[in-house]
């Protein structure tokens, strides 16, 4: 999506700066600034927005072959803000935008086959029927050609008609996912669940391999093999902006896993590169590079 953020409050900001965003698209350039492959599997409308994202693609290297370009419709654009508290304030416009035009006619087979991984969340189902078919559809291409599965239910209630139908959405890919990415405070409104105990016996019931529980300032729980795992967070160095911290956490773990890491060595890059992220605006500004993590940091579980 275009993003337009202000530096005042929406009411009485005059002005706004232009940028790109969105959940996937902020852990794809997470993956690609560490020195990962990255593809985007999407819909774009060719306005002048739309150039601007396609040329954000590929200035971040993100290949964008899977990016279906539509000559009619409109670009998602959502206004990010901050007021006269330090709060967020976020107002979305993409219903109907071309992004919610993927099908699963648009997926290739070979585009998959090319993968390692294959990754998206849960805002990309909600979104449409149409782009929750194509998530579907590329998880059971992962599955049956021995990829890598990896998903985070990413919920966000004002996407939904109704909660039960994002619970649907989430249950219908599980039994496709290797690894899952949740957030404590998104399973919190998801699943009306508010311990952690529960919320990892959710998902063993329904044999998800590998779950990375992300508890924000509380760090990571990873439970696997009916063991579970505690990485605790790192302070930001600096901190400028928590917006993305958890699409930067799941760009670290994926590209932990492309470097063959152990899964806590996966998650510890997470939190590392989480961590780096809180000092830029946005979500983008403050990802890091390789040389980036190559200090004492993160010395400890890089070979």
């Amino acid at each position: 999506m275009i993003e337009l953020d202000a530096d005042s409050g929406l009411a009485e900001t005059s002005s706004f700066q232009c940028q790109v965003g969105g959940d996937v698209f902020n852990t794809l350039v997470a993956v690609s600034r560490l020195g990962g492959k990255a593809a985007f599997v999407s819909g774009v409308a060719m306005d002048g927005f739309g150039q601007r994202l396609i040329r954000a693609f590929q200035s971040y290297g993100i290949d964008s072959r899977g990016v279906q370009r539509f000559s009619q419709g409109y670009n998602g654009v959502y206004f990010t803000a901050l007021d006269a508290q330090r709060q967020h304030e976020f107002v979305y416009y993409r219903h109907g935008s071309a992004a919610s035009r993927l099908h699963p006619s648009h997926l290739s087979e070979q585009w998959v086959q090319e993968a390692s991984v294959v990754y998206a969340t849960g805002v990309s189902q909600a979104i449409s029927p149409t782009a929750r078919a194509c998530v579907l559809k590329a998880f059971q291409l992962g599955r049956a050609q021995g990829k890598l599965t990896v998903y985070d239910p990413n919920y966000r209630s004002r996407l939904w008609v109704h909660r039960d139908h994002a619970i649907e959405a989430m249950v219908e890919i599980l039994p496709y996912v290797d690894i899952l990415l949740p957030s404590f405070e998104d399973l919190q409104g998801l699943l009306d669940i508010t311990d952690l105990p529960h919320m990892l016996e959710y998902f063993q019931l329904r044999d998800v391999p590998m779950v990375a529980l992300k508890q924000g300032t509380e760090g990571v729980t990873l439970a696997f093999r009916r063991q579970q795992h505690h990485i605790s967070a790192i302070p930001a160095p600096v901190l400028v902006d928590t917006i993305g911290a958890g699409d930067a956490f799941n760009g670290g773990f994926l590209w932990g896993m492309l470097q063959k890491r152990s899964l806590v060595q996966c998650a510890e890059l997470g939190v590392q590169v989480a961590s780096l992220s809180l000092g830029g605006r946005g979500p983008i500004a403050g990802l890091p590079g390789p040389q980036e993590l190559a200090g004492k940091a993160l010395s400890h579980y890089v070979s």
